[in-house]
């Protein structure tokens, strides 16, 4: 039988990555409001890439509040940001990518700058991601999640 103390001391190693997800979250966005000084500046450079930051960083935001949220267990936490973390580092390739593509016209130029401040963002998060992901992970993770996203699938017949 456990006790009130084994009983909390539980609850808070189960709660540990959720609440851990929520602060990275809170970080996220505290980032993302501080660029809008960046934003309001007159070079039309520096304010594209702000903007591009800022987009970054508010969506990753939205994703981990929302994998937060749909994911109550911590194995098929770790293993949703497992995987969204492969996503931001293809990411991180393909905005690097495109930051080195030449485009004639204005409207690109920006698609440019932008695409400069994701890149300028993602190595960050991308380094910060995986601490968060490793010292939460199980030892031995025997399950992999769902095509659909919903539920554990085991790794090997029983």
């Amino acid at each position: 039988m456990l006790t009130k103390k084994e009983s909390v001391g539980t609850m808070r190693n189960k709660n540990a990555l959720h609440s851990q997800v929520d602060a990275f979250v809170c970080y996220l966005y505290m980032k993302a409001n501080y660029l809008n000084r960046k934003c309001c500046s007159g070079n039309k450079t520096t304010h594209w890439k702000a903007r591009g930051s800022q987009q970054t960083l508010r969506r990753i935001a939205r994703h981990l509040a929302a994998m937060r949220t749909r994911y109550h267990e911590r194995v098929p936490l770790v293993l949703a940001l497992q995987d969204y973390l492969h996503c931001l580092e293809t990411s991180t390739a393909d905005a690097a990518e495109e930051t080195r593509i030449s485009r004639p016209n204005r409207r690109a130029a920006i698609e440019r700058w932008k695409a400069e401040g994701e890149a300028q963002i993602l190595p960050t998060i991308c380094a910060s991601l995986p601490d968060l992901v490793h010292r939460n992970a199980p030892p031995n993770i025997l399950h992999a999640l769902s095509l659909d996203g919903e539920s554990l699938v085991p790794l090997f017949d029983p």
